[in-house]
């Protein structure tokens, strides 16, 4: 398993640069693809990576740094987190006449052994176009980050190649 880890991670680098940012004074790394544009300070959010347009729309990912360390983020956090989550999507979704199809409770993801943390996602319709998003709570050098992303129904051929932007996340000191 982990020999196949390494292999689809180099095929990917094959076609990916890794850019370096400075976000909230944090520096962090992360593997672009060349079909991909980061934008930094996109609608008040730090960074966000941007994928190749399908019609009128691309998949998003943001960064952000929390201001927490590993040690802050408790389990009863993460419960707490995605009771909140959830609650904020319902009532979200009930403002804009939209339909809950699932949610992803709190899941441990581990990406490598300096890259580990949770995720929290959901799917909805609203307007007859389907969402799928995640909210990652990443530990990076024992601060934690918070990556989301968002697709819509059409980008989910795009699912490895976002779930490997994030997996790429690295915080040099």
């Amino acid at each position: 398993m982990k020999v196949l880890f390494l292999l689809i991670l180099s095929s990917f680098s094959a076609w990916a640069t890794v850019q370096d940012f400075v976000i909230q004074d944090k520096k962090i790394s992360i593997e672009v693809p060349k079909d991909w544009e980061a934008v930094k300070n996109l609608y008040g959010l730090p960074l966000v990576v941007l994928g190749p347009w399908n019609s009128e729309s691309r998949p998003a990912i943001s960064f952000v740094y929390t201001h927490m360390t590993a040690k802050i983020m408790k389990p009863e956090d993460l419960q707490k987190n995605f009771a909140d989550f959830k609650k904020d999507k319902e009532d979200w979704l009930k403002g804009h006449a939209g339909k809950l199809i699932k949610f992803e409770e709190a899941t441990q993801k581990i990406f490598s052994k300096t890259l580990k943390g949770h995720f929290i996602g959901s799917e909805f319709v609203v307007n007859d176009v389907s969402f799928i998003e995640r909210s990652y709570y990443l530990y990076c050098n024992d601060e934690v980050y918070n990556v989301k992303w968002s697709i819509r129904e059409e980008h989910k051929k795009h699912l490895k190649d976002i779930e490997t932007i994030v997996g790429s996340l690295q915080c040099p000191r």
